[in-house]
């Protein structure tokens, strides 16, 4: 008997790596495939987050890799903006259509009101800013104000001028003020009211005192002052009029993060150079970080300590010190909308797409192969016979 035990342990013990090797996960589990490669944003927790279209990844002290999705912990997929609340230590996430989670380490809380809500509009959330226990959530409806210790929404702010519905791209608080960056420009209310309910307690600022009419983009403080970004420049108040702080010929700001002390602009130009620039808040381009290969459309980035994070679409999540590290969790290279076949243990995808009319997209993302648990693609990026 003791000899028929040991050799099924020895005989578990041989076959069990071979399963683990082939199998990746048991009978009966999921696992994710996704593209970790699109990331859009990048924000300061408990870790580092960066966010793609399905998922979220971290990344921790000491450079350890976790992944949340629908698979793992999230309750939806299409991720429109994500946010940290350093009071509860929870990751606030905002979705496309309207739902929202509070994942806090592996366990999450959904508020799925706005998306099971009978509201008409756009629901899909463009910002998140938190402050003193509240998420401000800019969507396309208006704010949702959420109570994040009660795990509720308190309240929607519906802002437009006549009482209408407009979007909202962005939140700040300066001054006893709540500012709203809008597709009809700057609106400002005061913090103690109790009715910002009520679109007539929101005052317009664009158009006057230097600054134009128009939708803004992005609000943010910086070095205590109130900045925003209109089109392509990078505006400031000083005492009550607007003036230009940054703007650069040929040169697109894709996205601006507001920072205590520095303001990060994410730019592409005519000639397709991308880059990451740092601005004082004189406006002085203080750090330039650009790399072709890696950074070719930047979406985001911060500052920790002398690290430098950049969230870029198509060339995922990198760290820049003195050398530059990148962070892109195996998937494939982006969603596989053609065929499968299996051959030889390796899994082939088609990546190519047609519209409903049949018509095709320029899609020029190839195939992709799956073998021994890693993704490897074959495209007009990196294989010239793929050229169209």
């Amino acid at each position: 008997m003791p000899t028929k035990y040991y050799y099924c342990i020895h005989l578990l013990l041989v076959l069990l790596p071979q399963f683990m090797i082939g199998q990746g996960i048991p009978i009966g589990q999921w696992r994710d495939h996704l593209n970790y490669q699109n990331t859009f944003q990048v924000i300061k927790g408990d870790k580092i987050y960066a966010s793609t279209l399905h998922s979220i990844f971290s990344i921790d002290e000491k450079n350890d890799l976790a992944r949340y999705n629908k698979v793992t912990h999230l309750s939806d997929t299409h991720i429109a903006t994500i946010g940290w609340d350093s009071i509860g230590q929870q990751l606030i996430i905002g979705y496309q259509n309207g739902n929202i989670d509070l994942l806090k380490g592996y366990n999450t809380t959904n508020i799925p009101d706005v998306l099971k809500s009978t509201f008409i509009g756009n629901k899909k959330y463009n910002h998140c800013f938190v402050k003193d226990g509240f998420a401000y959530l800019s969507a396309g409806l208006g704010v949702l104000v959420v109570n994040l210790s009660r795990k509720e929404i308190k309240e929607t702010w519906i802002m437009g001028n006549s009482g209408n519905q407009i979007p909202v791209f962005a939140v700040s608080f300066f001054n006893n003020h709540f500012y709203a960056a809008t597709a009809e420009g700057l609106k400002f209310a005061q913090a103690n009211n109790t009715d910002l309910v009520d679109y007539r307690n929101w005052q317009n600022l664009s158009g006057i005192n230097g600054l134009g009419t128009g939708t803004i983009t992005n609000i943010g403080i910086c070095n205590n002052q109130v900045y925003v970004q209109k089109n392509d420049s990078i505006l400031f108040l000083n005492n009550t009029t607007w003036q230009t702080l940054y703007t650069e010929p040929n040169w697109f700001i894709t996205q601006s993060n507001f920072y205590p002390n520095t303001i990060h602009l994410s730019q592409k130009n005519s000639n397709g150079n991308a880059r990451v620039i740092i601005l004082n808040s004189n406006g002085i381009i203080t750090k330039t970080i650009s790399r072709a290969g890696i950074l070719s459309e930047p979406r985001a980035s911060l500052q920790d300590g002398n690290s430098y994070w950049v969230a870029d679409f198509f060339g995922g999540l990198s760290k820049h010190t003195n050398t530059i590290e990148r962070f892109i969790p195996n998937g494939p290279p982006a969603t596989a909308s053609g065929e499968f076949s299996f051959v030889n243990d390796t899994i082939y995808a088609a990546a190519g797409s047609v519209n409903i009319s049949w018509n095709y997209l320029f899609n020029r993302n190839g195939i992709y192969s799956f073998n021994a648990d890693t993704w490897n693609a074959k495209n007009y990026f990196n294989t010239p016979l793929f050229d169209s």
